[in-house]
């Protein structure tokens, strides 16, 4: 199944009251491959200021829709 979700195109859909179309991702951590669907965080240990942010709003992102998976599945 997951291969097959992969190796899909990426589809674009515009965001609402907006003309720029952005891909549908999948948020993961550092336990998966890298892929063209998939965001994951920086890997290394000497991170430069911007990418130490996008690794703290990308953890942060993944704990959210974590958490709202386990609201809706209780």
């Amino acid at each position: 199944m997951w291969t097959s979700v992969f190796m899909a195109r990426v589809e674009t859909q515009p965001l609402p009251d907006s003309e720029e179309d952005l891909p549908f991702v999948f948020v993961s951590d550092e336990v998966f491959a890298l892929h063209i669907n998939l965001l994951r965080p920086y890997g290394s240990r000497e991170l430069d200021h911007v990418k130490r942010v996008f690794n703290c709003r990308l953890t942060r992102t993944r704990h959210f829709v974590e958490n709202k998976f386990g609201i809706m599945k209780n």
